[in-house]
């Protein structure tokens, strides 16, 4: 632990300028309340993760960032004031909710606390903004509000990324220089126009991934603007009005239905337009005229139907997954700059002009076009291409490929010689399932892969010469007898016989093999011989090999840092693995002991999966191992005591065990453990304080029927799940602390009564009752939660005051309350999405929803009526489910709820009038209606016909012959 304390007996102290600290390299840090009160001269104060994903890469290592974070405990309960004379401050995680109200900020220039619990940011005069630069607050996720930054005239760069409390545009000075903004995953809804009067200098704007953001005020004098970001937007429907600088542009799955020529004939600059996974989106005009347009992303437009008129310098054209049935020769004839054109899974097109004039197309990808029947007519400048079948007559004038993609041609096929195409390094055949003979390949070949084809046999012939080969991978090839001696190639690093259930002999590779997969093959023995020379090999993978024995010693492969024995029932023996072993998997083997001597030197050891060995008895202790961070043992059941460990572990699952204990002596020292699960431990009776426990995170005793006392776990605690166990009361004592609790899974105990108030638990997000049938009231919950499940509970009342804080509850589900009245107006729970009323056979009224809801389920209620008042604001409802309500009469018209795809009145029997919905929807079941007639069937239908839409009418024989013609009439 790291102590900051008031420094005033430190001699010196006063002259410090600058602090860094790297939260890595501690456990703990504890800030005292006046802890920077006698610094007046510190400039830089930094606090912060040195690893790459420790705070600034968010999404792609989100899992690493976590773990980076639960490392250092931060203890500080609140600061006095900080420097004045502060230029710099850096604080990774900035524990408190604002800062210091003393602070004044007259010579900030960089401010970076990501990750942090601010809230809100109160200074005492925002007019000594002036000096400040940067801003960095990604991720502040409880952020509701930024300071005036009217003054920040200097302000360069501000990422509010990850913000998502925050509601509001940030107010930027007129005069700023701000020119880099980021608001991705905001709550911004409106961009005002006064604000982007403001950002005359921006060059970076993005807002991308902010749901609720409406169309965009017009930016077109905003001249300097050469980036924008719209990806995600999804209430986006009109294409945003830039300035002609704008030189790149992303508007990936926004809900645009057509960009006019208006808004793009001045873009001469752009260089980048993304407009992938556009459903909606028609077909684009002319862009011929924008002759600095390198790359556009039409991915995943379904609606877009014709080739796009593009210009001739365009390098990059992705038109994947769209709906052009045709390419003629004029859109291409001039395309002389083109490098990649994909256009695979179209399945409408057909076979392609002449492109042997596009020298510089180097990648063609055509694979899952199903109609095209002819090899294109490419030249031979070609690289990189894929597609179904390539004829002898075209393969002699692919040259220069690289790469050769064929993956599932299931058609017949026989594969010319490829031996003289010197530059391809990769062919990729699989899923050729009628490829019966190993392909002819250049000794250059790098990387091949036979996956799933015919192949039954591996000529020495064939191989011989492949001198560069890397990776072969002829998996799941279930014909293929056992394969020739490769000892002679070197460079071969990557074997892949997973699946081929013929081979019964382990595979004779060089020592240069660094990764050997033999999973499901038939392989019963591995001699010493065959492996005493795989001096490199790092990973072997030798799993659900049933016939197996035990293997040999493999102490000397020293290189070898995981293994792989899952599923190899006839393993009895703990394999003799070199100490460098990192990972080791033993789960469903016959292993009966894990004896000390096998263990007692893999101080490597970062894995151990020995699970659901149903003969394992205890294991010895491993309190040395500790690089040992995961064990895990469920479905052991044999195991009758907790493993003794030591304090670097941080996952133990031990479920389904027999531990009857767990006694305090065995987890006392485990600090750093993250997650511990006993689930279905039926024996295991209540457990030992748990208050010790800073790093759990997560705590699983789901289905332990013997515990009847709610836990003591400590505040950290994230998720905490209790479902059916023996627990009657939750006391206030045992939560009051626990402030970082995200989910309180409790369902399913028949013997919990009413739950304390958890109004203060600002962090739970989740929690489940279900099925807890002697809870009568509903919690009462803070405004932070998302996921709530009352189902099968006794409640019989909902009251106004319960619910109307819960401001950010997306899902809640009280299905089958039978004893549940009609509940109060939700009208203002504005991020309800999904209302599961099933079952609930007392509710009589409509429920009062919000327009925002997307899903609603009355199923067996008791609802007589639904008035056209209570529905005609659901705008963006998409599935209405109100089956067997055989109260419920005819419904009034839902056409203009054009976003309701599913609607379900099965088992209806008092409707008797076909229901009057938009020509969106796609699912609609009427079984066991009493309709019999559509009047102006096919007005009613015609468009709906067009949109394939699923009609259930089964039970309604007369109207279920009269779909069926008409279904037939327009085809």
């Amino acid at each position: 632990m790291l102590y900051f304390k008031n420094p005033s007996k430190s001699p010196g102290t006063g002259a410090v300028e600058s602090i860094s600290l790297d939260l890595t390299q501690i456990s703990e840090l504890y800030i005292s309340l006046d802890a920077f009160t006698r610094m007046p001269e510190l400039k830089l104060l930094k606090f912060y993760f040195s690893t790459s994903y420790g705070w600034r890469y968010k999404r792609l290592t989100e899992r690493y960032a976590s773990k980076e974070r639960k490392k250092v405990k931060i203890i500080c309960e609140g600061l006095e004031s900080l420097p004045d004379e502060l230029r710099y401050l850096c604080w990774h995680g900035y524990p408190l909710k604002s800062l210091p109200l003393k602070f004044n900020p007259e010579h900030l220039v960089d401010l970076e606390m990501p990750y942090s619990k601010l809230q809100s940011m109160p200074l005492k005069d925002t007019k000594f903004l002036w000096k400040l630069r940067r801003i960095g607050l990604s991720e502040c996720r409880q952020l509701t509000e930024v300071p005036d930054l009217s003054q920040a005239t200097n302000l360069v760069s501000m990422n509010l990324g990850g913000c998502s409390s925050l509601t509001k545009f940030p107010n930027i000075s007129s005069n700023a220089t701000l020119t880099w903004l980021c608001l991705r995953e905001t709550a911004i809804a409106k961009v005002p126009y006064s604000a982007t009067k403001c950002l005359r200098k921006i060059v970076s704007l993005d807002i991308s991934f902010n749901r609720r953001l409406r169309n965009l005020p017009s930016m077109r004098h905003l001249t300097s603007l050469k980036k924008l970001d719209l990806n995600y937007c999804s209430n986006i429907t009109e294409f945003p009005d830039v300035s002609r600088a704008i030189t790149e542009l992303y508007l990936c799955e926004t809900s645009i239905e057509e960009v006019p020529y208006s808004a793009i004939k001045s873009h001469s600059k752009i260089v980048v337009l993304d407009m992938r996974y556009n459903t909606r989106l028609m077909n684009l005009p002319s862009m011929r005229h924008l002759t600095s347009l390198r790359k556009l992303a039409l991915y995943g437009c379904s609606n877009i139907t014709e080739f796009p008129d593009v210009p001739e310098e365009i390098v990059h054209l992705y038109l994947i997954n769209t709906g052009i049935e045709e390419v003629p020769f004029s859109a291409i004839k001039c395309l002389s700059k083109i490098d990649s054109l994909y256009i695979s899974f179209n399945t409408r097109l057909g076979n392609l002009p002449s492109m042997r004039h596009l020298t510089s197309l180097k990648t063609l990808y055509l694979d899952g076009c199903s109609n095209i029947t002819e090899f294109p007519d490419v030249s031979g400048a070609i690289t990189h291409l894929r597609l179904k079948e390539v004829p002898y007559s075209a393969i002699k004038s692919l040259s220069k490929i690289v790469s050769l993609d064929m993956r599932y041609n299931t058609r017949p096929m026989n594969l010319p010689s490829m031996r003289y195409l010197t530059s391809l390094h990769k062919l990729d055949l699989h899923g050729c399932s009628n490829i019966t003979e190993f392909p002819d390949v250049p000794e250059e070949i790098v990387h091949l892969y036979l996956t799933n084809t015919g192949i039954e046999e591996v000529p020495y012939s064939a191989i011989k010469c492949l001198s560069k080969i890397d990776s072969l991978v002829i998996s799941f090839n279930t014909r293929l007898g056992n394969l020739p001696n490769m000892r002679h190639l070197t460079s071969l690093k990557t074997l892949n016989l997973n699946g081929c259930s013929n081979i019964t002999e382990f595979s004779d590779v060089s020592g240069a093999i660094t990764h050997l997969w033999l999973s499901k093959t038939a392989i019963k023995e591995v001699p010493y011989s065959a492996i005493k020379s795989l001096s490199k090999i790092v990973s072997l993978d030798m799993s659900t090999n049933t016939m197996l024995r035990n293997l040999p010693s493999m102490h000397h492969l020293t290189s070898l840092h995981k293994g792989d024995l899952h599923g190899c029932s006839n393993i009895t023996e703990f394999p003799d693995v070199p100490e460098e072993i990192v990972h080791l998997y033993l789960t469903n083997t016959g292993i009966e002991e894990v004896p000390y001597s096998a263990i007692k030197c893999v101080s490597k050891i970062d894995s151990l999966v020995i699970s659901f060995n149903i003969r394992l008895e205890n294991l010895p202790s491993m309190r040395h191992l500790t690089s040992l961070k995961t064990l895990y043992l469920d479905g052991c059941s044999n195991i009758t005591e907790f493993p003794d460990v030591s304090e670097a572990i941080t996952h133990l699952r031990l479920s389904k065990t027999a531990i009857e204990e767990v006694p305090y002596s065995a987890i006392k020292s485990l600090r750093k453990i993250v997650v511990l699960d006993m689930r279905y431990n039926t024996r295991l009776r209540n457990l030992p304080s748990m208050r010790h426990l800073t790093s759990l995170h997560k705590l699983d005793l789901h289905g332990c029927s013997n515990i009847t006392e709610f836990p003591d776990v400590l505040e950290e605690i994230v998720h905490l799940y209790l479902t059916n166990t023996g627990i009657e009361e939750v006391p206030y004592s045992a939560i009051k602390c626990l402030s970082k609790i995200d989910s309180l899974v409790i369902s399913f105990n028949t013997r919990l009564g009413n739950l304390p108030s958890m109004r203060h638990l600002t962090s739970l997000k989740t929690l489940y009752l279900d099925g807890c049938s002697n809870i009568t009231e509903f919690p009462d919950v803070s405004g932070a939660i998302t996921h709530l499940r009352l189902s099968k509970t006794a409640i019989e009342d909902v009251p106004y005051s319960a619910i109307k804080s819960l401001s950010k509850i997306v899902v809640l589900d009280m299905s089958y309350n039978t004893r549940l009245g009609n509940l109060p107006s939700m009208r203002h729970l504005t991020s309800l999405k999904t209302l599961n009323l099933d079952g609930c056979s007392n509710i009589t009224e409509f429920p009062d929803v919000p327009e925002e809801i997307v899903r609603l389920c009355l199923t067996k209620t008791g609802i007589e009526e639904v008035p056209y008042s209570a529905i005609k604001s659901l705008s963006k409802i998409g599935s209405l489910v109100i089956s067997f309500n055989t109260r419920l009469w005819n419904l009034p018209s839902m056409r203009h709820l054009t976003s309701l795809k599913t609607l379900i009145l099965d088992g209806y029997s008092n409707i008797t009038e076909f229901p009057d919905v938009s020509e969106e929807i796609v699912h609609l079941c009427l079984s066991e209606t009493g309709i019999e007639e559509v009047p102006s069937l096919r007005a009613s239908l015609s468009s709906v016909l067009r949109y394939k839409t699923l009609l259930k009418l089964l039970s309604n024989m007369f109207l279920f012959r009269k779909i069926i013609q008409i279904s037939y009439e327009f085809k």
